[in-house]
């Protein structure tokens, strides 16, 4: 584990412009990831556990980064804490790199990182029930 496959280290296949390639924010892969940019596609940044990595992603011109919300709250990080600062990191970037909030748990902490700016999250769909699940809404229909 660590090490990037050797098609991909040596980023010799072209990727479509639709596609987004996941990079994990470790050296190897941070290492392999203008060689991948080069050859199309966007770039998301994943396995984000501290908004210092942002100024990584920044750097990578990546389009995505992807925070682990739930994990980091797990693993006693400051979840919200460093969220809220890369709400901010993005103000004045010429190509802001967007934040794709993971790991999510429930609809509140969705509705707590929407209340500082983020807006954008990949869900579970065990979350994307829960979202759906409101007695007055049930009662009034």
């Amino acid at each position: 584990m660590g090490a990037i496959p050797e098609p991909i280290a040596r980023a010799e296949i072209p990727i479509s412009p639709e596609t987004i390639v996941k990079i994990p924010l470790v050296e190897a892969a941070i290492r392999a990831t203008p060689g991948i940019k080069k050859l199309g596609g966007r770039i998301l940044m994943t396995a984000c556990y501290d908004a210092k990595q942002m100024f990584v992603a920044q750097a990578l011109e990546a389009d995505f980064i992807a925070p682990y919300f739930g994990r980091m709250m797990e693993a006693g990080v400051d979840a919200m804490g460093h969220l809220a600062t890369m709400a901010q990191m993005n103000n004045g970037c010429e190509k802001p790199c967007s934040v794709l909030v993971a790991s999510l748990r429930s609809p509140d902490q969705m509705v707590s990182l929407a209340d500082i700016g983020h807006d954008c999250f990949t869900i579970a769909p065990s979350v994307a029930r829960s979202l759906l699940d409101c007695r007055l809404s049930v009662a009034a229909f």
